[in-house]
């Protein structure tokens, strides 16, 4: 399949979300280290945006192993590669209307996942 293509459903990638199946696809790779930028986020059914700064990522690779038992011995040891990302972001003060915040609330009203299709 072509890196231009939906890996969920092989549609063409126009935007930020497949026109088709609706998966959605967020560039971190426009994030620098250590330089701020505005993030919108969901918390506590609200949206909210902060001044972030990413100073960590880090890709590993946990192996944790299966054992599987015949005749109360190890029959057989499966170990299955679990990919994970870490992403450390911190919040920057900044200004709104001359008072300093650390994020702001974007929408008062309860957001649920029907609402959040349409905004993203």
């Amino acid at each position: 399949m072509e890196k231009k293509n939906c890996p969920n459903c092989g549609m063409p990638i126009t935007g930020e979300k497949c026109e088709y199946c609706g998966t959605v696809f967020i560039d971190w790779a426009i994030i620098d280290m250590n330089t701020p930028v505005f993030i919108k986020f969901r918390h506590n059914g609200k949206i909210m945006r902060a001044k972030c700064i990413m100073s960590e990522l880090s890709l590993r690779c946990n192996t944790p192993s299966t054992e599987l038992y015949a005749d109360n011995e190890v029959y057989l040891t499966k170990e299955q590669a679990v990919p994970e990302i870490d992403i450390h972001l911190y919040m920057e003060p900044f200004d709104v209307n001359g008072l300093r915040c650390n994020y702001m609330v974007i929408d008062e009203d309860e957001v649920d996942q029907e609402t959040l299709k349409e905004i993203i």
